[in-house]
């Protein structure tokens, strides 16, 4: 078991990161303080991204991360990654309803996997 205490505070470092690196950094995705990043204790999700269209006073993009299922920096690194991919989509308008990993998510995935050397099979 790791030691990694995940916070908001660590995920914003983990999406900034990322962020500032291909192919995020071609995306416009939104600066972190934009975003509103949650722990939570899920036994089966390690990580979601949800998007609040009638939030007027919050972030409308969140990103929650499982404590239960994300123990290493890896492992936050891979998820955060996945993640901001469905928010890419979101913004891009490419999301096809009902399904969560669509053709185009597929595709971002690839170049996510090749820039960063991660497991293709992570984020299917």
């Amino acid at each position: 078991m790791s030691n990694l205490r995940l916070t908001p505070e660590l995920l914003a470092l983990a999406y900034e990161l990322l962020r500032a690196t291909a192919p995020f950094k071609g995306w416009k995705l939104p600066p972190a303080a934009a975003v509103e990043f949650t722990i939570n204790r899920s036994m089966d999700t390690r990580g979601f991204y949800i998007y609040h269209a009638h939030r007027k006073t919050k972030s409308v993009h969140e990103i929650g991360v499982s404590s239960n299922c994300i123990g290493n920096l890896k492992s936050l690194v891979e998820v955060m990654a996945h993640e901001m991919i469905h928010l890419e989509e979101r913004i891009s308008c490419t999301l096809t309803p009902g399904a969560m990993h669509n053709a185009a998510f597929m595709r971002k995935a690839k170049r996510v996997c090749k820039h960063h050397s991660m497991d293709f099979k992570l984020f299917v």
